[in-house]
């Protein structure tokens, strides 16, 4: 009889932990490159994870779909990633949960130095493809988000 209560609460306890992953979008690159020259660079993959406390109060980073972006970008020195795709892990526990975004893509530096417009692209180079018209700006409020 006295175990009843005691069970109770460790199935109650187990029911309050978990995870989730979800499957994020898939893009064809995070700027436009229609009609500009890029080389490619190789694959690039980063990660922003946030840790809550009672699965509301921000303990530590960001779980921000740009934070990894951006990373993935900065670790290969490159201008932007082409064959896009992004994920979420989420996990719950009685007392803190953490939020992981991963970013995956090859990463490109264009030919042009990131300026607008492009060049005509020279025969037979490999690691270079034909890309987009013109860069987006940059975001100047670090709130704005940057839709890809």
């Amino acid at each position: 009889m006295k175990a009843t209560p005691l069970i109770a609460f460790l199935l109650l306890l187990l029911l309050a932990a978990g995870c989730a992953h979800t499957p994020g979008g898939i893009a064809a690159s995070t700027v436009p490159i229609d009609g500009r020259e890029y080389m490619v660079l190789g694959p690039a993959k980063a990660t922003s994870t946030a840790v809550y406390l009672f699965n509301f109060i921000p303990v530590s980073g960001s779980s921000s779909l740009r934070d990894a972006k951006n990373a993935a970008i900065r670790r290969q020195n490159a201008d932007a990633l082409i064959d896009v795709t992004a994920e979420s892990y989420s996990q719950f526990w009685i007392i803190f949960s953490k939020n992981t975004i991963m970013v995956e893509g090859t990463a490109i530096r264009f030919m042009d130095g990131g300026r607008s417009g492009g060049g005509q692209r020279s025969a037979g180079r490999s690691g270079s493809g034909r890309a987009p018209a013109e860069r987006p700006r940059e975001p100047t409020d670090p709130n704005e988000s940057m839709d890809w």
